[in-house]
């Protein structure tokens, strides 16, 4: 079996929480190779809560959601992109790419006093 067997661990509902965040992030943001696989971890860690863990968990995701909305959400071709930057990085090849500014800033001058 490929990956990692962890010992019998046990988690706050806030480390729950803060672990069912990231996978949520993950999801939302990065390609469908980790989208599937925040997807599996979820799922792995909801089944190894106890249940009042699980429901106290459950309960302050919910009120959190509000923190990630559906505005957020990466748009299709940015994740495309995401996902071969990743596969140059894991592969240590090169990339090049051309990147322009939506808005132009002027740009500060900062003096130091």
């Amino acid at each position: 079996m490929e990956g990692y067997f962890l010992p019998p661990i046990s988690f706050t509902v806030l480390e729950a929480v803060c672990l069912l965040i990231g996978t949520d992030f993950i999801e939302q943001r990065f390609d469908d190779d980790y989208r599937v696989r925040a997807q599996s971890a979820r799922g792995k860690i909801e089944d190894i809560l106890p249940e009042n863990v699980r429901n106290e968990s459950s309960h302050v995701l919910k009120a959190m959601r509000l923190l990630i909305s559906d505005k957020h959400v990466t748009p299709s071709k940015e994740k495309e992109y995401l996902e071969k930057i990743r596969r140059a990085i894991l592969n240590e090849r090169k990339i090049s790419f051309h990147y322009t500014k939506k808005l132009q800033i002027p740009r500060k001058i900062l003096k130091r006093y």
